[in-house]
This record gives C-alpha cells, structure tokens and sequence, in this order.
C-alpha cells in the first residue's frame, strides 16, 4: 500500500506532514554543511596558509558543483508522483533514468574541475598556492560521482516519505569525515601528515562510505534501487528541461553571493569580516527554507497523481506553514543578532557592525524564505524557468547592480548591498507567489 493509500488526504494535517518531513531534510543538510567548518578548524591547527587554501578550493568546487547538482532536485516530487501512484514498482525507470542523469553530471563536472584554471586565477594566488589549490580540487574529483549518485538516494528517499534515511547517513558522513580528516590532515601513525589534501581526502573517503551505506539501508528495508543499460533520451531531456532552470537558480545566487564578497574586499579588512560573518548566517539561515521547500514539492507531488484541483490548495498550505516558520525564525534572528555576531569574534568593532548587518539578513532572509519555498511547490508543476528568471533577473539586477551602486556611488558601504538584496527578495517573492496563483495544472508527468 502506498503513503497517499493510507489515509484520507482530505483530512491529512498539512503543516505537521510538512515538519516531519521537512526537519530530517534539514539536519541532514546541515550535517553536509558542516564538512568545510570541520576542515577549516583542522587545517586552522596545521598551516594558516591551508585555510586560504580551503577556502579558495571550496569556492570553486562549490561555484561548479552546486549549480549541476540542484538539477537533480526535480526529482524528489517526481518520486512522489509515481510512488503515489504505483508504488515501488512504479519509480524503477525513474530510479535507473537518475543514476545515468547523475553519471553524465559526474563527467560533465569533473572536466570542468580538471581545467578549473580560470577561476582559480580570480584569486591571484601565487604559484605554489595556486598548484596547491589545483591539486586539492583533483583529490576532490574522484568524489564528485558518489556525490551526484548520492543525490538520487536523497530523491528517492524524500519522495518516498523515509528523510531520516537522508538524516542518519549525513550525520554517519560528518562523523567519518571528521575522524578521516582529523588523520589525513595531521598524520597518525604510519599515516603520514598530507596537510591541505587530508581535507580533500576525508571528502572523497565519507563521500563514498555514505554512499555504500545508503545503499545498503535501503536494500536492508527492501527498497529497491533499479539500474539499466539503457538511457532514455526522452526521460533525461525531461529531466534536463524541467531540472536545468534549478540548476541556473541555485548557481545565480551562489555566485551573487560569491561576486558580493569579492567586492566588499575593497572595503576594509573589517568590513570585509563583518560581511563574511553575516553571509555564513545568511547561507545557513537558507537551509531551513531549502529544506522546506523540498518537502512541499514531495508533498504536493503526492497529490498531482489523481487530484490536481487539491494540489493546489496543499502547495498553498504548505507555503502558508513555511512563511510561518520563516517568519517566527527571522524575528529570533533579529532579536538575537548581537549574540550570534559575538559568538563569530571576539573582536567589537567588527561585532557591532556584523551584528547590524545579521539585523539585514533577518530581513533578507523572510522575503526569501517566501521565494525558495514557493519555488519548491512550483517544482511539483514542472514549473522551473519562469522563477529562475525571476530570481535571476532580481537578484543580479538590482542586488548586485543596484547593491554596487548603493555602496560605492551611494556610500552607504556595505549595508548597501544589503539593503539591495533585501529589495531584490521582496520583489522575487511577490512575483513568484502570483506566477503560483495564476498556474495552471500539468497533466500527469509521464516518462519517456
């Protein structure tokens, strides 16, 4: 029997669903995030030079990696669709479609991290830190394909109701990568000492290992993972069409981000600190949204199957349940922002002025939360383009523009761009939530 056969769905509790699926989501996210936090305390105790290294590294796998990899979250409410509709047996083309989709993004972004060059040359690094950088990138391909297979798993997982699967083995992955890392890193033993490249290393061997265990959760609960040999180009240019504007979504405003940071380094050292601070609140304020967003698409994909007229209405039950959350979680962020800036630094100055500008991402954060979270219930309607243009068209035309003009020309520093963004988010989400309101409904996602 499958979840949506279970009970009346009249009569299911929307908001509560939403929770249970969306928290697993969200705490294995954060787990995943946490890699590089591990990987900047370790090196911090080898080599001040291996942080820049790291950080640069991360930067540009993160600016190629995440931009393809956010093409497979169309799937989740694909799974949601034909397991509600058919059970396991009904997700086995699906299933086998998304490990060749997940191949072929594996070789598309390893070549891309192998001739990686250019966007290392943005940092103007000198020669040894940049053959440093260019190698610990390599070490980091051989990982790129559990990655990207691993993003199936999560899918499969989410659209089939089980999140605490994607929970449990991201929080199995951050305790092996620690330990890994803490031993490539530093050496222990006959291990020797690899500096910068542990880092690398202890990604690639977690990557892998929670792979493996993935896998075998779910042969352990009898769910089936189907593979053929045969590649469906109807079913991968679906997949490329509806999932290709996520991508382009997620790597907009990544590299927004990415460009800001770079431009607020004319700003002063504290300046530039205070930023930084108030960017990586930004980035993990942004997981709770995310992840709500990607249970709203399952849940409401779960209801295209037989009664399109419903789905409509729990996409806006579930937008109405986020904005809470959302907004319940913004107000603490600006209530407390002078605590979660002294937690950063000890030093004043550049807490006084990251504390203001966390007050920002509060603002910033809501209007945003409303615009990834609509996005997510859209992605249950194949409708992708239209919010990545949207966003795109926001956020680099009036967050960065206009940001840029705001802080240099209209010297209000920093906050300017801040301000930007925050404009650029209330506008992104207004248009996004009356595009939601003037759909109209797909008929059932048929494959290829």
């Amino acid at each position: 029997m499958t979840y949506t056969n279970s009970m009346n769905k009249n009569k299911m509790n929307i908001p509560k669903l939403l929770l249970n699926q969306a928290w697993p989501i969200f705490i294995g996210q954060l787990a995943v995030t946490s890699y590089s936090i591990i990987d900047l305390i370790i090196v911090g105790h080898f080599s001040s030079l291996d942080i820049a290294i790291v950080g640069v590294g991360d930067n540009v796998f993160f600016t190629i990696f995440i931009g393809f990899s956010a093409i497979l979250l169309i799937l989740p409410p694909l799974y949601a669709q034909k397991y509600s509709d058919g059970g396991f047996e009904n997700v086995k083309n699906l299933t086998a479609q998304g490990f060749w989709l997940a191949i072929i993004l594996s070789i598309i972004v390893c070549f891309i991290l192998l001739n990686a060059e250019p966007l290392i040359n943005i940092s103007h690094l000198d020669e040894q830190s940049f053959f440093k950088v260019n190698e610990y990138l390599t070490i980091l391909i051989i990982g790129v394909p559990a990655l990207l297979i691993y993003k199936i798993i999560f899918a499969y997982a989410s659209g089939i109701y089980k999140p605490k699967i994607i929970m449990f083995t991201n929080f199995i992955g951050l305790a092996i990568k620690g330990v890994l890392t803490y031993l490539f890193v530093l050496g222990f033993y006959s291990i020797p000492a690899m500096g910068v490249n542990g880092c690398a290393l202890g990604t690639v061997c977690a990557s892998w290992l929670v792979l493996i265990i993935a896998i075998c959760i779910f042969f352990k609960k009898k769910i089936p993972l189907s593979i053929s040999f045969k590649i469906s180009t109807k079913t991968q240019l679906f997949l490329l069409k509806t999932g290709g504007p996520i991508g382009l979504t997620f790597l907009v405003d990544y590299s927004s981000f990415t460009i800001i940071g770079l431009l607020v380094a004319n700003l002063g050292l504290t300046t530039m600190a205070s930023h930084q601070i108030a960017a990586n609140v930004s980035y993990i304020s942004y997981l709770i949204p995310l992840s709500i967003g990607s249970a709203s698409s399952v849940i409401v994909g779960s209801y295209l199957v037989k009664e399109n007229q419903l789905a409509k209405k729990v996409g806006f039950s579930c937008i109405k349940s986020g904005v809470l959350i959302a907004f319940i979680y913004s107000l603490l962020l600006f209530l407390l922002r002078k605590q979660i800036a002294s937690f950063y630094t000890t030093d004043q100055i550049v807490c006084d002025v990251a504390s203001l500008l966390i007050g920002f991402v509060a603002c910033y954060h809501f209007f945003d939360a409303i615009y990834t979270i609509v996005s997510g219930v859209l992605r249950s309607f194949n409708k992708t383009f239209i919010p990545t243009l949207i966003l795109g068209s926001c956020l680099w035309g009036i967050g960065l523009c206009g940001g840029y003009f705001l802080t240099f020309d209209g010297e209000f520093g920093v906050k300017g761009f801040w301000f930007a963004l925050i404009i650029a988010a209330i506008i992104a989400s207004k248009i996004t939530l009356l595009y939601f309101h003037n759909i109209t409904l797909p008929n059932k996602y048929k494959e290829g």
